[in-house]
């Protein structure tokens, strides 16, 4: 996004909504980041559980 398309953003909706819109994209992305290395440490508990049987 440049700064073109969120000033009219801005303009059209208000600035508050396109901060709120902003951090929500951001949030999705951390979340998605934070579900994969989560799935990672499972296996790797997984794989060292099986690992000492």
């Amino acid at each position: 996004m440049d700064i073109i398309e969120i000033s009219k953003a801005i303009s059209e909706v208000g600035f508050p909504a396109v901060i709120a819109l902003l951090l929500l994209f951001r949030l999705e992305k951390k979340l998605n980041d934070l579900s994969l290395t989560i799935e990672k440490l499972n296996q790797n508990v997984e794989k060292q559980s099986n690992d000492e049987r």
